[in-house]
């Protein structure tokens, strides 16, 4: 009886907390990603989340209503080890395209597994979203009282891109100036990796916009 009385409560605030995020999220932002994904992403393809941020992204607005493919993620000693080969490996075993959504930290502790890339033998899309550091430690108070401490030690701001290491083991590479980018890519099914840039500072008060918006 509870079940059938709060079912279609959640499902109304589910809605409208779906339509909240569509009209709030600007285009090419870090949400906004997600969102394209929720409705685009092949139902064929496997989708691998990298940690930190981009996991925890993917929970508040990839929320797909109907069967879009296994979804993995994994968790390496402080959160950022192996991803790359961790993607690699599920697109072998799980024998199909992958999708890989990966930080520019995550990526760059395991820049050397982009050798591995030849060697597989199904296409792995890598979608790097690049905030030049550790975007998930901006929700943290020490982001606005400790600024030049946190940007050293806890963000690791950098000014680094993608291009050269595509360039080094032999990938293609393309930076998303718009999603029609990745449509392509899903499209072609051949192993490459994207960059989306964006910033840390603007998806923070994204989420911050929707939290007051939805009263939570």
């Amino acid at each position: 009886k509870r079940k059938k009385e709060w079912t279609p409560q959640w499902k109304k605030k589910s809605q409208q907390m779906e339509h909240l995020i569509d009209s709030t999220v600007p285009p090419l932002s870090e949400p906004a990603l997600f969102r394209f994904l929720h409705h685009h992403i092949p139902a064929e393809a496997a989708l691998f989340l990298s940690n930190s941020l981009p996991i925890r992204e993917a929970d508040q607005f990839f929320f797909p209503t109907h069967f879009k493919g296994p979804i993995f993620a994994n968790r390496g000693v402080s959160g950022i080890e192996g991803n790359i080969a961790t993607a690699l490996g599920i697109a072998t075993g799980a024998k199909r395209l992958t999708i890989a959504l990966l930080g520019d930290l995550a990526t760059l502790h395991d820049l050397n597994s982009f050798a591995l890339v030849k060697e597989c033998p199904y296409p792995v899309i890598f979608i790097v979203i690049n905030n030049q550091g550790g975007g998930i430690f901006s929700f943290l108070p020490q982001a606005t009282t400790e600024s030049a401490f946190f940007e050293k030690f806890l963000v690791h701001t950098h000014s680094l891109n993608f291009e050269s290491a595509a360039l080094l083991f032999g990938i293609p590479y393309k930076i998303i100036h718009d999603f029609s980018t990745i449509t392509q890519a899903f499209e072609e099914k051949k192993s490459i990796i994207l960059e989306l840039k964006t910033c840390r500072e603007k998806t923070f008060e994204i989420c911050s916009t929707l939290q007051k918006k939805s009263n939570l």
